[in-house]
């Protein structure tokens, strides 16, 4: 539960002190339910209000925000939302994108563009691969980079909404820019989208009402995801593949790798995470570490994509390792889905 405190005439000091009681007296106090007693616990946060505050929403929002973060410093604390907090402002700025969603969707604010997925041996490919990749914009049409919006939009639970609109939009565009050579789109999903039933019928609904076909679609989920559900996450990838999708394991040496995943996920390709990828020519651990994940790989007949390829030194390093893929700027910078 939460609730709000309004103290009039009081500093930021003489707030803090009254907040720091009620903690004290919370933490006290034990909620007895028949022969059971139950620690009873708060977390505070404050802000202050000054003759040129904000309106009331934007400050019950702050105040909101603040009592996250103490909650997320340990609970059972206080935590002051300052005027120049930029974590804070980052976090409200976040929320609003959060909070706009359906909004942005409605007026036409998301929109796709394209990245190459080159191949090393450009003669083995017959069509094209593409991942295809989020792109949001404000009322005033300012850029809003995904690394903004998108984890925000998993902690509160809008993301598999975001995940709908990416795969409709893909659907609806493949036939009028892919479908000439029948080339492979990527599209990226979240764990929230792969663990929930109901976005699994509504992607099955949504392929075979698009006709475009399953082996033209390829689904990148993170490792952390895939890990974290796995047997969610199982089931979500061998029904999708009934239907001829393909799968590829996003980010992978960002977290906790294992090579045995590999072997109960059924995995088409193997992107490498560009921390490593970008540290090759020069790290000869990050050299190695990428070697390894691609000679397994290839044992389990599993293609592999480096990320991050940006600089031709980079290029000829996993042309040495004899890696399938190639995906970063020095192959091909996103650009819109018509070019």
């Amino acid at each position: 539960d939460e609730f709000g405190l309004l103290l009039e005439g009081c500093s930021i000091t003489e707030a803090g002190i009254v907040c720091e009681q009620l903690i004290r007296t919370i933490n006290n106090y034990r909620l007895k339910w028949k022969t059971v007693e139950f620690d009873v616990g708060v977390s505070v946060g404050m802000v202050g209000i000054s003759n040129n505050a904000a309106n009331a929403a934007e400050l019950l929002s702050r105040a909101d925000l603040a009592c996250y973060q103490a909650k997320n410093l340990g609970r059972g604390r206080v935590y002051i939302a300052e005027n120049n907090n930029q974590e804070l402002d980052l976090q409200q700025t976040q929320m609003s994108h959060v909070a706009n969603v359906s909004q942005a969707i409605k007026e036409n604010r998301f929109y796709l563009v394209k990245q190459l997925i080159k191949p090393m041996a450009s003669q083995d490919e017959q069509r094209d691969h593409y991942e295809l990749l989020l792109r949001l914009k404000d009322r005033e049409g300012n850029s809003i980079t995904p690394e903004e919006f998108i984890p925000v939009a998993e902690r509160y639970g809008v993301i598999t909404i975001v995940d709908r609109w990416v795969l409709e939009a893909a659907l609806k565009c493949y036939q009028q820019y892919f479908a000439a050579k029948q080339d492979l789109v990527s599209i990226n999903l979240s764990g929230a989208s792969i663990n929930d039933e109901r976005f699994t019928t509504f992607a099955i609904d949504l392929i075979k009402q698009s006709q475009v076909p399953g082996d033209c679609l390829c689904f990148e989920i993170t490792e952390t995801a895939a890990i974290a559900q796995i047997s969610h996450a199982q089931k979500f990838m061998l029904t999708m593949k009934e239907l001829g999708v393909k799968f590829a394991l996003d980010d992978f040496g960002s977290g906790l790798s294992s090579f045995s995943y590999l072997k109960n996920l059924p995995i088409d390709y193997l992107k490498i995470d560009g921390s490593l990828v970008k540290g090759i020519p020069d790290e000869e651990y990050d050299r190695a570490i990428v070697t390894s994940i691609n000679e397994v790989a290839h044992l389990m007949g599993i293609k592999t994509v480096a990320e991050f390829v940006e600089t031709e030194q980079i290029l000829e390093h996993i042309a040495k390792i004899s890696i399938d893929y190639a995906q970063g700027y020095i192959t091909g910078k996103p650009v819109a889905i018509a070019s």
